[in-house]
Protein backbone atom coordinates (compact mmCIF):
# COMPACT_ATOMS: atom_id res chain seq x y z
CA UNK A 1 0.00 0.00 0.00
CA UNK A 2 0.67 3.35 -0.91
CA UNK A 3 -0.12 6.52 1.50
CA UNK A 4 0.19 9.58 -0.85
CA UNK A 5 -0.30 12.97 0.66
CA UNK A 6 -1.62 15.81 -0.84
CA UNK A 7 -1.84 19.02 1.83
CA UNK A 8 -5.32 20.01 0.46
CA UNK A 9 -7.91 19.74 2.98
CA UNK A 10 -7.35 20.29 6.90
CA UNK A 11 -9.59 18.69 8.94
CA UNK A 12 -7.82 18.91 12.94
CA UNK A 13 -10.55 19.85 15.14
CA UNK A 14 -8.34 22.74 16.30
CA UNK A 15 -11.57 25.39 17.78
CA UNK A 16 -11.89 28.40 19.19
CA UNK A 17 -14.41 29.14 22.03
CA UNK A 18 -15.14 32.07 23.91
CA UNK A 19 -12.20 34.01 22.16
CA UNK A 20 -9.30 30.93 23.77
CA UNK A 21 -7.50 28.62 21.23
CA UNK A 22 -7.23 25.59 21.39
CA UNK A 23 -5.31 22.83 19.35
CA UNK A 24 -6.30 19.15 19.81
CA UNK A 25 -4.65 15.64 18.72
CA UNK A 26 -6.98 13.85 16.98
CA UNK A 27 -7.31 9.71 15.09
CA UNK A 28 -8.63 9.38 11.51
CA UNK A 29 -9.01 6.36 9.75
CA UNK A 30 -9.39 4.22 6.74
CA UNK A 31 -10.94 0.52 6.31
CA UNK A 32 -9.91 -1.19 2.62
CA UNK A 33 -9.49 -4.63 2.16
CA UNK A 34 -9.97 -5.54 5.64
CA UNK A 35 -7.44 -3.87 7.02
CA UNK A 36 -8.03 -0.45 9.34
CA UNK A 37 -5.49 2.08 8.87
CA UNK A 38 -5.48 4.67 11.64
CA UNK A 39 -3.21 8.06 12.17
CA UNK A 40 -2.98 9.72 15.26
CA UNK A 41 -1.85 13.14 14.86
CA UNK A 42 -0.23 14.40 18.24
CA UNK A 43 -0.37 17.77 18.32
CA UNK A 44 2.64 17.80 21.03
CA UNK A 45 5.97 19.13 19.31
CA UNK A 46 7.68 16.11 21.36
CA UNK A 47 5.93 13.64 20.26
CA UNK A 48 5.21 11.69 17.05
CA UNK A 49 2.23 10.90 15.02
CA UNK A 50 1.68 7.25 14.59
CA UNK A 51 -0.01 5.19 11.69
CA UNK A 52 -1.29 1.99 13.04
CA UNK A 53 -2.65 -1.14 10.66
CA UNK A 54 -5.36 -3.76 11.99
CA UNK A 55 -6.36 -6.65 10.24
CA UNK A 56 -10.05 -6.88 11.19
CA UNK A 57 -11.71 -10.31 10.92
CA UNK A 58 -14.33 -12.18 13.28
CA UNK A 59 -12.81 -12.77 16.71
CA UNK A 60 -11.86 -11.21 19.73
CA UNK A 61 -11.05 -7.85 19.36
CA UNK A 62 -8.72 -7.48 21.97
CA UNK A 63 -6.06 -9.91 19.65
CA UNK A 64 -7.20 -7.82 16.98
CA UNK A 65 -5.41 -4.72 18.72
CA UNK A 66 -2.41 -6.59 20.43
CA UNK A 67 -1.61 -7.77 16.85
CA UNK A 68 -1.93 -4.03 15.23
CA UNK A 69 1.42 -2.90 13.64
CA UNK A 70 2.77 0.80 14.39
CA UNK A 71 4.95 2.80 12.07
CA UNK A 72 5.87 6.63 12.92
CA UNK A 73 5.51 9.18 10.30
CA UNK A 74 6.77 12.78 9.37
CA UNK A 75 10.24 11.35 10.16
CA UNK A 76 11.90 12.20 6.91
CA UNK A 77 11.72 16.05 4.85
CA UNK A 78 10.23 17.59 3.29
CA UNK A 79 6.87 16.02 5.56
CA UNK A 80 6.26 18.93 8.16
CA UNK A 81 4.76 17.85 11.48
CA UNK A 82 2.80 20.79 11.44
CA UNK A 83 0.30 18.86 8.93
CA UNK A 84 -2.37 17.76 9.95
CA UNK A 85 -4.04 15.10 7.13
CA UNK A 86 -7.24 13.34 7.25
CA UNK A 87 -7.49 9.90 5.58
CA UNK A 88 -10.02 10.28 2.41
CA UNK A 89 -11.82 7.03 0.56
CA UNK A 90 -10.69 7.88 -2.80
CA UNK A 91 -12.43 5.53 -5.28
CA UNK A 92 -11.02 3.23 -7.40
CA UNK A 93 -7.83 2.96 -6.29
CA UNK A 94 -6.44 0.47 -3.65
CA UNK A 95 -3.63 3.45 -2.59
CA UNK A 96 -4.00 5.12 0.89
CA UNK A 97 -4.98 8.73 0.30
CA UNK A 98 -4.56 11.52 2.92
CA UNK A 99 -5.80 15.34 2.40
CA UNK A 100 -4.50 17.63 4.76
CA UNK A 101 -3.27 21.41 6.20
CA UNK A 102 -1.97 22.74 8.69
CA UNK A 103 -2.93 23.04 12.33
CA UNK A 104 -4.59 26.55 13.37
CA UNK A 105 -1.40 28.27 15.12
CA UNK A 106 0.67 27.97 11.56
CA UNK A 107 -2.03 28.99 9.21
CA UNK A 108 -0.80 31.19 6.30
CA UNK A 109 -2.00 31.92 2.56
CA UNK A 110 -3.47 29.02 0.23
CA UNK A 111 0.12 29.57 -1.41
CA UNK A 112 1.99 28.15 0.85
CA UNK A 113 0.11 24.75 0.19
CA UNK A 114 0.23 25.26 -3.75
CA UNK A 115 3.92 24.28 -3.44
CA UNK A 116 3.28 21.53 -1.10
CA UNK A 117 0.90 19.84 -3.75
CA UNK A 118 1.07 16.19 -4.91
CA UNK A 119 0.06 16.25 -8.64
CA UNK A 120 -0.48 12.25 -8.88
CA UNK A 121 -3.83 13.37 -11.65
CA UNK A 122 -6.15 12.12 -9.14
CA UNK A 123 -6.83 15.58 -7.45
CA UNK A 124 -6.28 18.20 -8.96
CA UNK A 125 -5.07 21.65 -7.04
CA UNK A 126 -8.01 24.82 -5.72
CA UNK A 127 -7.11 27.58 -7.78
CA UNK A 128 -9.74 29.60 -5.32
CA UNK A 129 -8.01 32.29 -2.67
CA UNK A 130 -11.11 31.55 -0.53
CA UNK A 131 -10.53 27.87 -0.34
CA UNK A 132 -10.03 26.28 3.13
CA UNK A 133 -7.22 25.86 5.22
CA UNK A 134 -8.31 24.17 8.34
CA UNK A 135 -11.35 22.56 10.12
CA UNK A 136 -13.93 21.63 7.70
CA UNK A 137 -15.32 18.84 6.17
CA UNK A 138 -14.34 16.42 3.19
CA UNK A 139 -17.10 14.01 2.17
CA UNK A 140 -17.05 11.86 -1.01
CA UNK A 141 -20.58 11.22 -2.42
CA UNK A 142 -21.47 8.29 -4.90
CA UNK A 143 -17.82 7.31 -5.59
CA UNK A 144 -17.86 10.45 -8.11
CA UNK A 145 -17.99 14.03 -6.14
CA UNK A 146 -15.82 15.25 -3.71
CA UNK A 147 -17.33 18.33 -1.27
CA UNK A 148 -15.41 20.70 0.76
CA UNK A 149 -17.54 22.86 3.74
CA UNK A 150 -17.38 25.40 5.97
CA UNK A 151 -13.62 25.49 7.18
CA UNK A 152 -11.08 28.47 8.25
CA UNK A 153 -9.94 30.79 5.24
CA UNK A 154 -6.97 33.29 5.43
CA UNK A 155 -8.18 36.82 3.55
CA UNK A 156 -5.46 39.13 3.76
CA UNK A 157 -7.58 41.83 5.19
CA UNK A 158 -7.47 40.14 8.44
CA UNK A 159 -4.06 38.35 8.40
CA UNK A 160 -5.66 35.65 10.62
CA UNK A 161 -7.88 32.53 10.49
CA UNK A 162 -11.54 33.60 9.55
CA UNK A 163 -14.82 31.20 9.94
CA UNK A 164 -16.39 30.59 6.45
CA UNK A 165 -19.14 29.01 5.00
CA UNK A 166 -17.54 28.27 1.37
CA UNK A 167 -18.43 25.10 -0.28
CA UNK A 168 -16.70 23.89 -3.07
CA UNK A 169 -16.92 20.64 -5.16
CA UNK A 170 -14.72 18.30 -7.28
CA UNK A 171 -16.10 16.25 -9.55
CA UNK A 172 -13.65 13.06 -9.66
CA UNK A 173 -14.52 11.97 -13.42
CA UNK A 174 -13.63 15.61 -14.97
CA UNK A 175 -11.09 16.50 -12.71
CA UNK A 176 -12.83 20.14 -11.71
CA UNK A 177 -13.12 22.12 -9.09
CA UNK A 178 -16.82 23.76 -8.85
CA UNK A 179 -17.24 26.97 -6.40
CA UNK A 180 -20.90 26.28 -5.11
CA UNK A 181 -20.85 29.04 -1.91
CA UNK A 182 -23.21 31.15 -3.35
CA UNK A 183 -25.54 28.07 -2.35
CA UNK A 184 -24.71 29.00 1.27
CA UNK A 185 -26.06 32.53 1.58
CA UNK A 186 -28.70 32.77 3.90
CA UNK A 187 -28.67 29.28 4.54
CA UNK A 188 -25.69 27.74 6.49
CA UNK A 189 -23.51 30.22 9.13
CA UNK A 190 -19.59 30.28 8.68
CA UNK A 191 -18.82 27.17 10.46
CA UNK A 192 -15.60 24.85 11.59
CA UNK A 193 -14.92 21.58 13.54
CA UNK A 194 -18.20 20.51 12.31
CA UNK A 195 -19.59 16.86 11.16
CA UNK A 196 -21.08 16.19 7.80
CA UNK A 197 -22.77 12.64 7.63
CA UNK A 198 -24.00 11.20 4.15
CA UNK A 199 -27.45 9.81 4.27
CA UNK A 200 -29.62 7.80 1.75
CA UNK A 201 -27.25 8.22 -0.75
CA UNK A 202 -27.95 12.13 -1.60
CA UNK A 203 -28.14 14.33 0.90
CA UNK A 204 -25.51 15.88 3.20
CA UNK A 205 -26.00 16.48 7.00
CA UNK A 206 -23.73 19.43 8.73
CA UNK A 207 -24.08 19.35 12.35
CA UNK A 208 -22.26 20.50 15.38
CA UNK A 209 -19.04 22.81 15.38
CA UNK A 210 -17.92 26.30 15.62
CA UNK A 211 -19.87 29.13 14.17
CA UNK A 212 -19.79 33.15 15.01
CA UNK A 213 -21.30 34.69 17.51
CA UNK A 214 -22.68 37.60 15.58
CA UNK A 215 -21.49 38.64 12.58
CA UNK A 216 -21.51 36.72 9.16
CA UNK A 217 -17.21 36.96 8.98
CA UNK A 218 -15.95 36.80 11.79
CA UNK A 219 -12.36 36.71 13.06
CA UNK A 220 -11.29 33.44 15.15
CA UNK A 221 -9.83 35.55 17.74
CA UNK A 222 -13.16 37.19 18.62
CA UNK A 223 -16.53 35.50 20.24
CA UNK A 224 -17.48 32.42 18.33
CA UNK A 225 -20.22 29.72 19.89
CA UNK A 226 -20.63 25.78 19.65
CA UNK A 227 -23.60 25.13 17.35
CA UNK A 228 -26.89 23.37 19.09
CA UNK A 229 -27.86 20.03 17.35
CA UNK A 230 -31.16 21.88 17.33
CA UNK A 231 -30.46 23.36 14.15
CA UNK A 232 -28.50 21.11 11.81
CA UNK A 233 -28.33 22.08 7.57
CA UNK A 234 -29.22 20.15 4.76
CA UNK A 235 -27.70 19.82 1.13
CA UNK A 236 -29.50 18.08 -1.34
CA UNK A 237 -26.39 17.05 -3.57
CA UNK A 238 -28.91 16.15 -6.24
CA UNK A 239 -30.53 19.78 -6.40
CA UNK A 240 -27.96 21.34 -4.96
CA UNK A 241 -30.67 22.80 -2.55
CA UNK A 242 -29.87 24.37 1.22
CA UNK A 243 -32.38 23.98 3.85
CA UNK A 244 -32.16 23.79 7.56
CA UNK A 245 -33.08 21.11 9.36
CA UNK A 246 -34.69 21.91 13.44
CA UNK A 247 -34.69 19.06 15.60
CA UNK A 248 -36.50 17.51 18.28
CA UNK A 249 -35.12 16.08 21.59
CA UNK A 250 -36.66 13.12 23.44
CA UNK A 251 -38.03 14.49 26.92
CA UNK A 252 -35.49 12.68 28.91
CA UNK A 253 -33.11 13.71 25.85
CA UNK A 254 -33.49 17.72 26.04
CA UNK A 255 -33.29 17.70 30.10
CA UNK A 256 -29.97 15.20 30.16
CA UNK A 257 -27.70 16.05 27.44
CA UNK A 258 -26.06 19.32 26.17
CA UNK A 259 -26.83 20.17 23.14
CA UNK A 260 -24.01 22.19 21.89
CA UNK A 261 -21.01 20.38 21.19
CA UNK A 262 -17.87 19.44 19.11
CA UNK A 263 -15.53 16.98 18.45
CA UNK A 264 -17.53 14.07 18.29
CA UNK A 265 -17.48 10.65 15.38
CA UNK A 266 -20.60 10.97 13.13
CA UNK A 267 -21.76 8.08 10.99
CA UNK A 268 -25.59 6.67 9.04
CA UNK A 269 -27.08 3.55 8.83
CA UNK A 270 -31.18 2.97 8.05
CA UNK A 271 -31.46 6.93 7.87
CA UNK A 272 -30.37 6.95 10.88
CA UNK A 273 -27.34 9.61 11.91
CA UNK A 274 -25.35 8.10 15.27
CA UNK A 275 -22.47 10.46 17.34
CA UNK A 276 -20.51 9.20 19.89
CA UNK A 277 -18.32 11.46 22.17
CA UNK A 278 -17.46 14.87 21.58
CA UNK A 279 -17.01 18.04 24.13
CA UNK A 280 -19.45 21.04 25.05
CA UNK A 281 -18.68 23.86 27.45
CA UNK A 282 -20.24 24.71 30.14
CA UNK A 283 -19.75 26.64 33.31
CA UNK A 284 -16.11 27.08 32.19
CA UNK A 285 -14.80 24.27 31.41
CA UNK A 286 -15.12 21.73 28.65
CA UNK A 287 -17.12 18.25 29.42
CA UNK A 288 -17.92 15.17 27.91
CA UNK A 289 -20.70 13.22 27.80
CA UNK A 290 -20.86 9.06 27.67
CA UNK A 291 -23.82 8.64 25.59
CA UNK A 292 -24.86 7.69 22.10
CA UNK A 293 -26.64 10.41 20.01
CA UNK A 294 -29.55 8.56 17.77
CA UNK A 295 -30.73 10.98 15.24
CA UNK A 296 -34.24 9.73 13.52
CA UNK A 297 -33.49 11.51 10.14
CA UNK A 298 -37.95 10.77 9.11
CA UNK A 299 -38.82 12.50 12.39
CA UNK A 300 -36.22 15.11 12.98
CA UNK A 301 -35.90 13.52 16.62
CA UNK A 302 -32.66 13.02 19.37
CA UNK A 303 -32.77 10.67 21.26
CA UNK A 304 -29.33 9.64 23.48
CA UNK A 305 -28.75 6.27 24.75
CA UNK A 306 -26.48 5.32 27.65
CA UNK A 307 -24.56 2.33 26.99
CA UNK A 308 -24.05 -1.03 29.27
CA UNK A 309 -20.49 -2.55 29.94
CA UNK A 310 -21.30 -6.19 31.10
CA UNK A 311 -18.39 -6.78 30.56
CA UNK A 312 -15.95 -4.71 32.18
CA UNK A 313 -14.13 -3.35 29.36
CA UNK A 314 -11.32 -1.19 30.01
CA UNK A 315 -11.87 1.91 27.91
CA UNK A 316 -10.81 5.53 27.86
CA UNK A 317 -14.27 7.83 29.36
CA UNK A 318 -15.42 10.88 27.30
CA UNK A 319 -13.26 10.19 24.34
CA UNK A 320 -12.85 12.99 21.82
CA UNK A 321 -11.62 14.04 18.39
CA UNK A 322 -11.74 9.95 17.90
CA UNK A 323 -13.22 8.32 14.32
CA UNK A 324 -15.66 5.54 14.04
CA UNK A 325 -17.28 3.40 11.74
CA UNK A 326 -20.34 0.79 11.48
CA UNK A 327 -19.70 -2.86 10.58
CA UNK A 328 -23.04 -4.66 10.33
CA UNK A 329 -24.81 -3.65 13.68
CA UNK A 330 -21.41 -2.69 16.02
CA UNK A 331 -19.83 0.77 16.00
CA UNK A 332 -16.27 0.21 16.12
CA UNK A 333 -14.89 3.40 18.18
CA UNK A 334 -11.76 4.19 17.32
CA UNK A 335 -8.68 5.75 19.06
CA UNK A 336 -8.98 9.53 19.45
CA UNK A 337 -8.04 10.70 23.42
CA UNK A 338 -9.67 11.18 26.25
CA UNK A 339 -10.40 14.46 28.27
CA UNK A 340 -7.61 13.52 30.34
CA UNK A 341 -5.31 13.49 27.35
CA UNK A 342 -5.07 9.35 26.89
CA UNK A 343 -4.86 7.68 23.99
CA UNK A 344 -7.85 5.66 23.36
CA UNK A 345 -7.64 2.33 21.25
CA UNK A 346 -10.73 0.23 19.64
CA UNK A 347 -13.82 -0.16 21.11
CA UNK A 348 -17.00 -1.81 19.87
CA UNK A 349 -20.72 -1.01 20.56
CA UNK A 350 -23.50 -2.85 19.64
CA UNK A 351 -25.99 -0.53 18.60
CA UNK A 352 -29.15 -2.89 18.81
CA UNK A 353 -29.01 -3.71 22.24
CA UNK A 354 -26.44 -0.72 23.36
CA UNK A 355 -23.81 -3.24 25.24
CA UNK A 356 -19.97 -2.78 24.77
CA UNK A 357 -18.49 -6.04 23.11
CA UNK A 358 -15.29 -7.86 23.35
CA UNK A 359 -15.73 -9.64 20.02
CA UNK A 360 -16.20 -7.95 16.90
CA UNK A 361 -18.20 -9.00 14.10
CA UNK A 362 -16.84 -8.59 11.08
CA UNK A 363 -18.50 -10.95 8.78
CA UNK A 364 -21.83 -10.23 10.15
CA UNK A 365 -22.06 -14.58 11.02
CA UNK A 366 -20.47 -14.08 14.21
CA UNK A 367 -23.16 -14.67 17.16
CA UNK A 368 -21.82 -11.59 19.00
CA UNK A 369 -23.11 -10.33 23.00
CA UNK A 370 -22.66 -13.33 24.39
CA UNK A 371 -22.43 -12.34 27.98
CA UNK A 372 -25.47 -14.48 29.19
CA UNK A 373 -25.34 -17.26 26.55
CA UNK A 374 -24.89 -20.80 27.58
CA UNK A 375 -22.83 -23.66 25.99
CA UNK A 376 -24.24 -25.64 23.07
CA UNK A 377 -24.02 -28.42 25.23
CA UNK A 378 -25.20 -27.04 28.16
CA UNK A 379 -28.58 -25.84 25.42
CA UNK A 380 -28.87 -29.89 24.46
CA UNK A 381 -28.98 -30.75 27.75
CA UNK A 382 -31.48 -28.69 29.07
CA UNK A 383 -33.87 -29.36 26.31
CA UNK A 384 -33.46 -33.25 27.16
CA UNK A 385 -33.88 -32.75 30.57
CA UNK A 386 -37.31 -30.48 29.80
CA UNK A 387 -38.59 -33.33 27.53
CA UNK A 388 -37.92 -35.70 30.14
CA UNK A 389 -39.62 -33.76 32.93
CA UNK A 390 -42.56 -33.42 29.96
CA UNK A 391 -43.25 -37.12 29.05
CA UNK A 392 -42.79 -38.07 33.27
CA UNK A 393 -45.92 -35.77 33.90
CA UNK A 394 -47.81 -37.17 30.74
CA UNK A 395 -46.76 -40.67 32.42
CA UNK A 396 -47.95 -39.89 35.39
CA UNK A 397 -51.50 -38.22 35.08
CA UNK A 398 -52.19 -41.47 32.73
CA UNK A 399 -51.14 -43.98 35.74
CA UNK A 400 -53.33 -41.67 37.80
CA UNK A 401 -56.38 -42.03 35.33
CA UNK A 402 -56.25 -45.97 34.81
CA UNK A 403 -55.95 -46.41 38.34
CA UNK A 404 -58.98 -44.57 39.39
CA UNK A 405 -60.85 -45.93 36.61
CA UNK A 406 -59.75 -49.37 38.11
CA UNK A 407 -60.52 -47.82 41.83
CA UNK A 408 -64.42 -47.31 40.41
CA UNK A 409 -64.61 -50.77 39.20
CA UNK A 410 -63.38 -52.37 42.22
CA UNK A 411 -65.73 -50.17 44.22
CA UNK A 412 -68.73 -51.28 42.33
CA UNK A 413 -67.46 -55.11 42.13
CA UNK A 414 -67.67 -55.14 45.72
CA UNK A 415 -70.77 -53.75 46.12
CA UNK A 416 -72.06 -56.30 43.80
CA UNK A 417 -70.66 -59.15 45.74
CA UNK A 418 -68.94 -60.24 42.64
CA UNK A 419 -65.07 -61.24 41.90
CA UNK A 420 -62.84 -58.22 40.44
CA UNK A 421 -63.27 -58.02 36.71
CA UNK A 422 -61.19 -59.41 33.83
CA UNK A 423 -62.93 -57.58 31.49
CA UNK A 424 -64.64 -54.26 31.23
CA UNK A 425 -68.30 -55.14 31.30
CA UNK A 426 -70.94 -55.52 33.89
CA UNK A 427 -74.50 -57.24 32.65
CA UNK A 428 -77.73 -56.11 34.48
CA UNK A 429 -80.26 -58.58 33.16
CA UNK A 430 -84.15 -58.06 32.91
CA UNK A 431 -86.68 -60.72 32.53
CA UNK A 432 -83.57 -63.58 33.45
CA UNK A 433 -84.53 -67.24 32.34
CA UNK A 434 -81.68 -69.24 34.43
CA UNK A 435 -80.37 -66.80 37.19
CA UNK A 436 -80.63 -68.52 40.42
CA UNK A 437 -77.22 -68.36 40.97
CA UNK A 438 -76.59 -64.41 40.24
CA UNK A 439 -77.40 -61.72 42.16
CA UNK A 440 -80.24 -59.95 42.51
CA UNK A 441 -79.66 -55.96 42.91
CA UNK A 442 -84.14 -55.34 42.83
CA UNK A 443 -87.18 -57.31 41.75
CA UNK A 444 -86.13 -56.90 37.86
CA UNK A 445 -82.81 -56.13 37.34
CA UNK A 446 -79.85 -58.53 37.74
CA UNK A 447 -76.27 -57.96 38.10
CA UNK A 448 -74.39 -60.36 35.86
CA UNK A 449 -70.85 -60.71 35.37
CA UNK A 450 -70.28 -63.48 32.84
CA UNK A 451 -68.59 -64.04 29.31
CA UNK A 452 -70.68 -66.68 27.98
CA UNK A 453 -74.48 -66.49 26.74
CA UNK A 454 -77.23 -68.03 28.27
CA UNK A 455 -80.97 -68.83 27.57
CA UNK A 456 -82.83 -66.62 26.58
CA UNK A 457 -86.50 -66.13 26.07
CA UNK A 458 -88.32 -63.76 23.24
CA UNK A 459 -88.72 -61.17 25.66
CA UNK A 460 -85.44 -60.93 27.56
CA UNK A 461 -82.95 -57.99 27.33
CA UNK A 462 -79.84 -57.20 28.69
CA UNK A 463 -78.71 -53.78 30.05
CA UNK A 464 -74.40 -54.23 30.63
CA UNK A 465 -72.54 -51.19 32.07
CA UNK A 466 -69.00 -50.32 31.04
CA UNK A 467 -67.11 -49.36 33.99
CA UNK A 468 -64.32 -47.84 32.55
CA UNK A 469 -66.12 -45.85 30.07
CA UNK A 470 -69.11 -45.44 32.11
CA UNK A 471 -71.60 -46.03 29.24
CA UNK A 472 -74.61 -48.12 29.08
CA UNK A 473 -75.53 -50.57 26.39
CA UNK A 474 -78.98 -52.09 25.91
CA UNK A 475 -79.42 -55.36 24.30
CA UNK A 476 -83.07 -56.90 22.99
CA UNK A 477 -82.95 -60.58 21.72
CA UNK A 478 -84.70 -60.39 18.45
CA UNK A 479 -84.53 -64.13 17.09
CA UNK A 480 -83.37 -67.22 18.32
CA UNK A 481 -82.12 -70.42 16.37
CA UNK A 482 -80.87 -73.93 17.20
CA UNK A 483 -77.15 -73.84 17.19
CA UNK A 484 -75.99 -76.79 14.51
CA UNK A 485 -73.30 -78.04 17.63
CA UNK A 486 -75.97 -77.74 20.32
CA UNK A 487 -75.36 -80.61 22.50
CA UNK A 488 -79.18 -80.93 23.72
CA UNK A 489 -78.34 -78.57 26.40
CA UNK A 490 -80.82 -75.67 26.98
CA UNK A 491 -77.74 -73.33 25.44
CA UNK A 492 -79.44 -71.43 22.76
CA UNK A 493 -77.38 -68.92 19.85
CA UNK A 494 -79.17 -66.03 20.04
CA UNK A 495 -78.64 -62.71 17.34
CA UNK A 496 -78.76 -59.54 19.61
CA UNK A 497 -79.33 -56.16 18.32
CA UNK A 498 -77.19 -54.00 20.32
CA UNK A 499 -78.57 -50.44 20.73
CA UNK A 500 -75.80 -48.05 21.83
CA UNK A 501 -75.64 -44.57 21.25
CA UNK A 502 -78.89 -44.70 18.87
CA UNK A 503 -76.89 -46.93 16.79
CA UNK A 504 -77.83 -50.57 16.18
CA UNK A 505 -75.12 -53.42 15.91
CA UNK A 506 -76.10 -57.35 15.61
CA UNK A 507 -74.08 -59.82 17.58
CA UNK A 508 -74.01 -63.57 16.56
Amino acid sequence: MIIRLSYLISLGLFDIVKGFEFEWSYSTSLLKNDKLYVFDYNCDPFSKSIVTTYSLHDGSLEKITSNGTVFQVFQVPPIDPSYTPKFINAPNTDDLWMLGGKNYSQLTNIKFFKEQWTNTGLFEFPKFNNFPLNSYTSTIVNNTQLYIIGGFIYPEKFNQPVLSNQIFKYDLSRKKWDDLSYLTKGQLPPIAGHKAVMIDDRNLLIMGGLSPAFDDFEPSSNNTKLNSLEKIWQLDTSTLQFKPIHTKFTVNSRENIACERLGFSTNSKDKKVYIFGGIYYKDGEYKSEDQVGVLDYDTSTWDWKKFDNPSNIQFNHKIINHDSIIIGDQLLIIHGKSVDDKWGSLLNLNLKTMKLERELNYSGKLQTDKGFQLPTWALILIILIAVIIVLSIILFFVIRYRKKKSKKSQIICQQANLPSPQNTMLAIWSSPQELTSRTQITSNIFEFYDTRRTNLSNSSSIIAWDVIQQQTHIYVNSQKTHNSGDTGEDTLADTIQSYDGGKSVTYI
